[in-house]
């Protein structure tokens, strides 16, 4: 019996929601909004993978460019590695505003991350501070 009377409540919830303009106008606005957004995303996101293509193949080309190739000398000049984005990366942005984009690795010292500061003030203010070693 119980099951009957909320198939009744959700009936009438949907019913008055499809008849308030009010309600239809807001959630255009909120799909219009939620376009709006993933677009901007995913313009983003091309935006970086063209940017980390570019500069990974200016980083490759100095590094064919360079007259010795000693390992361990090219060690201590270091290398610059790019994070990609993933296809998922347009809708939900990660850690990306507090570990950075692109890692410095300098061979020389066991391969050691240091993400960046974050930029912005989020709920997890302490997430830049991460340190991998």
């Amino acid at each position: 019996m119980s099951t009957k009377y909320a198939i009744i409540v959700a009936r009438q919830v949907v019913n008055n929601f499809t008849n308030s303009k009010s309600t239809k106008l807001l959630f255009a606005f909120f799909v219009a909004f939620l376009v709006l957004a993933l677009w901007v995303g995913e313009q983003e996101r091309q935006h970086h993978q063209t940017l980390a293509q570019h500069y990974s193949q200016e980083v490759r080309e100095r590094w064919e460019a360079s007259p010795d190739k000693h390992p361990h000398r090219m060690a201590h000049y270091g290398y610059v590695a790019f994070r990609e984005k993933y296809p998922l990366s347009f809708f939900d942005f990660g850690m990306d505003a507090y570990t950075g984009k692109s890692v410095f690795w300098k061979h020389i010292n066991k391969i050691r991350l240091i993400f960046r500061k974050q930029d912005t003030p989020a709920v997890c203010c302490g997430l830049g501070k991460f340190r991998q070693q």
